[in-house]
């Protein structure tokens, strides 16, 4: 299963480097079936106890296989819009990973980041 839309891997680059975060670019895993699921980027510091995982769609039709490919691997993940995070704007970028959460209590908080309350 390949993403949707414009290639998202270079403005989550640049936000490794402006927002100092750890941004790993096409994360492989395999499910226990064989489903093999290759996620464009892979946030180890946010999201569940391993992570999230981003997946660029413009809708949620057919992602069954990316969330449960996920979910075996102990991950969140979420289904962002391509054309939104193709591009880096640092606001919307900032309030996405605040939104996903810190994994740990233990992870130095970045200046920029805030509890989301929604």
């Amino acid at each position: 299963m390949h993403p949707k839309g414009p290639d998202i891997i270079p403005a989550w680059q640049t936000a490794s480097r402006e927002l100092g975060i750890r941004v790993a670019a096409t994360k492989t895993l395999t499910h226990a079936d064989g489903t093999t699921i290759v996620y464009p980027i892979h946030l180890s510091d946010f999201g569940a106890r391993n992570g999230a995982l981003l997946w660029p769609d413009y809708d949620f039709a057919d992602t069954d296989d990316v969330e449960r490919v996920a979910r075996y691997w102990g991950c969140s993940y979420a289904v962002i819009n391509p054309d939104v995070y193709s591009v880096y704007d640092r606001a919307v970028f900032i309030s996405f990973l605040c939104r996903l959460g810190l994994r740990r209590s233990d992870i130095p908080r970045p200046a920029w980041y805030f509890d989301d309350e929604f």
